[in-house]
C-alpha cells in the first residue's frame, strides 16, 4: 500500500485518508475517489490529496474485516456489513460467550493491522448484543496475511473456534437445605429466593425444595430422595459450610455411591464450593454466600452448566485471575465462615 500525498493528476483509485470538504460536499474517509470526485476537488482549488492506494496483491478493509470476523464467528455468531473497516459480530440467541483465548491472541499478533476485541470469556450474552469487534486499522492488508493466517486456525486435531455462544438450556433443579438450632429463622426462605433468582438468571427452574436436619442418616436420606425427583442439577446447602472432604455432606453422599470431583475454587466469595456426582445426578454443595442473590462462584459454574458445557477440576482451579468478585472487604472485617 502507497500511503502519500498524492496529486490529483493520478489520484483516481486513492483510498482517501481524512475526510475532506469542498464547498457544500463533503468527501469521507475512505472513499475511493473517482474523476468525478477529483474535479470536484480542483473546482475548489485542491491540486494534491492524502491517501492511499492499494497493491494487487492487497485486499481492501472492508473485505478483510470479513475474512476475518468469518474466521473468528462460531455457533450462535453473526457478523453485520462492515464499515470503514469494521465488522461487527452479535449474539444470535441468549447464552454464554465461549472464547478461545489462545485463537484471539494468535489473530492479534498475526499483525498490527488486525484488531479482534471480544467480550470477556463467560459472558452472559443476550440475542443481538455484541460480542466482538473487527478492525482492520490500515485500509488493507496483504492478502497472503489472510491466507497463512486461516490455514494456521485451521491446523490441529480439529478445527479452531475463536467465538461462539452457548445457548442456555432448561435445568430442573432441585434444592436441598440442612437445618440446625444455629441457623437463623429466614435462612432458609432467603436461599430458596436467591437459588430462584440465579437459575430464573440461566434459564432454569428451582422444581423441588427439600429440608433435613444437618446430621449423616438424614442427609443420606434427603439426598436419595432429592435424586430421585428427577432433577437435572442438586444443589446442597448445609447448615453450616463444608470445610473438609470429609466433612457431614460430602461424607454422606459419598457413603451412597456419590462422587467427590472437585473441592474448593479460587473465586472470592464462593470459594468453599464442592463438586460432585450422584447416580449420574451433578451435585453442587454451595458455599454460604450463595443464599445472597450477590454473584458469587456458584454463578461462575451454573452459567456453564447451565449450557451444557463441561467444568471439570482444571476449568475451576484456573478461574483465579479474575477471580477476585468482591474487592471491597477488609481481612478485620472479615465476614463469618458461613458466608465463604
Amino acid at each position: 500500500m502507497m500511503f502519500a500525498e498524492h496529486s490529483l493528476d493520478f489520484a483516481e483509485g486513492i483510498y482517501l485518508a481524512h475526510r475532506v470538504r469542498c464547498g457544500k460536499q463533503t468527501f469521507k474517509k475512505g472513499t475511493v475517489l473517482t474523476n468525478e470526485d477529483i474535479s470536484v476537488m480542483r473546482e475548489d482549488g485542491m491540486s494534491t490529496v492524502l491517501g492511499a492506494r492499494l497493491e494487487t496483491d492487497e485486499i481492501p478493509e472492508d473485505r478483510a474485516a470479513v475474512l476475518i470476523a468469518e474466521m473468528v464467528a462460531g455457533k450462535g455468531v453473526e457478523m453485520h456489513t462492515a464499515k470503514t473497516g469494521r465488522c461487527n459480530l452479535y449474539s444470535t440467541h441468549r447464552g454464554i460467550a465461549v472464547i478461545d483465548t489462545a485463537m484471539i491472541d494468535k489473530i492479534n499478533l498475526a499483525s498490527e493491522a488486525i484488531a479482534v476485541a471480544t467480550v470477556r470469556p463467560w459472558t452472559v450474552v443476550q440475542a443481538g448484543d455484541s460480542v466482538a469487534s473487527i478492525k482492520i486499522i490500515p485500509f488493507s492488508i496483504s492478502a497472503r496475511l489472510i491466507t497463512d493466517l486461516a490455514a494456521d486456525l485451521a491446523a490441529g486435531v480439529r478445527p479452531a473456534v475463536p467465538l461462539s455462544v452457548a445457548p442456555f438450556v432448561h435445568h430442573r433443579v432441585a434444592l436441598l437445605m440442612t437445618d440446625s438450632e444455629l441457623v437463623q429463622d429466614n435462612v432458609i426462605d432467603r436461599t430458596v429466593d436467591a437459588t430462584r433468582q440465579r437459575l430464573a438468571a440461566v434459564g432454569s427452574t428451582l422444581d423441588s425444595v427439600l429440608v433435613c436436619h444437618h446430621e449423616t442418616a438424614q442427609i443420606k436420606s434427603a439426598l436419595l430422595q432429592a435424586v430421585s425427583t428427577g432433577c437435572d442439577l442438586l444443589l446442597v446447602s448445609g447448615a453450616s459450610v463444608t470445610k473438609d472432604r470429609c466433612d457431614v455432606i460430602p461424607k454422606a453422599m459419598s457413603e451412597i455411591g456419590g462422587v467427590i470431583h472437585h473441592f474448593g475454587m479460587p473465586v472470592e466469595p464462593g470459594n468453599m464450593l464442592l463438586m460432585g456426582e450422584l447416580n449420574r445426578i451433578p451435585v453442587l454443595c454451595i458455599p454460604g454466600c450463595a443464599r445472597s442473590a450477590r454473584e458469587n462462584g456458584l454463578d461462575w459454574i451454573l452459567r456453564r452448566m447451565a449450557a451444557k458445557l463441561p467444568v471439570t477440576p482444571k476449568d475451576i482451579m484456573l478461574m483465579g485471575v479474575g477471580g477476585l468478585i468482591d474487592r471491597k472487604r477488609r481481612e478485620d472485617h472479615d465476614e463469618p465462615s458461613s458466608h465463604a
